[in-house]
C-alpha cells in the first residue's frame, strides 16, 4: 500500500510546549530538590506540592513521573504550558 500524504487531513499545529505544572500528593523533602533540576517545587497549603518547570521533551517528562512513582508520590495532575504567539 502506498502512503500519501494528500489523503490525509492536515494536522492543526498546537502552540510549542515550554514547560509544565505537576502537582502531586503530599509535601517533598529538601533531598528531593537536588534530582529535579531546574524544576521549581512550591509546597501547597493544602498538603500538595507543585513542580513547575521547563522540561525538554516527553522522554525527560516521563523520567520525572517515574522519579515522582518511585519516591511513592501520588500523581494529581500534569499540565503543559504552552508559549504565547
Amino acid at each position: 500500500m502506498h502512503h500519501n500524504p494528500e489523503n490525509h487531513p492536515k494536522r492543526r499545529r498546537s502552540k510549542p510546549i515550554r514547560g509544565y505544572v505537576i502537582r502531586v500528593a503530599g509535601h517533598l523533602e529538601d533531598t528531593v530538590f537536588e534530582w529535579f533540576g531546574a524544576v521549581s517545587i512550591t509546597d501547597q497549603e493544602n498538603g500538595d506540592a507543585l513542580l513547575t518547570g521547563s522540561i525538554p521533551d516527553q522522554a525527560a517528562l516521563m523520567g520525572v513521573l517515574l522519579h515522582l512513582h518511585d519516591l511513592g508520590l501520588t500523581i494529581l495532575s500534569v499540565k503543559a504550558l504552552r508559549r504565547r504567539k
